[in-house]
């Protein structure tokens, strides 16, 4: 994550005591994260979502950094069942993707 202090935005805006940090590149893994970084007004920092990512829109249209391998559509048990056998037979339920492919 990139960030920068409000003195090397605006010369003299910062004093020594207090600085300010503003964010400038982040990727969120959940999508509530993604609905509270937009709701700082900060959704422009974002560079990456979770597939599971669609509000606020605009976000749907970023790189998404992870899959999952389950259904979209399965209920409750269905998703219960999947995680279950999965995890007996050692399977992944979904992946992360990193950044690199963000850049």
């Amino acid at each position: 994550m990139s960030r920068k202090t409000a003195e090397h935005l605006v010369p003299g805006a910062a004093s020594p005591k207090c600085s300010m940090t503003i964010l400038t590149a982040a990727v969120s893994l959940l999508p509530s994260a993604t609905e509270i970084i937009c709701s700082l007004w900060l959704c422009e920092s974002l560079v990456g979502v979770t597939d599971e990512c669609d509000s606020p829109a605009g976000v749907e249209s970023l790189p998404k950094v992870t899959r999952t391998l389950i259904p979209r559509d399965a209920t409750s048990a269905e998703i219960d069942a999947l995680v279950r056998e999965r995890l007996k037979t050692e399977q992944e339920c979904g992946s992360f993707f990193g950044t690199s492919h963000l850049y």
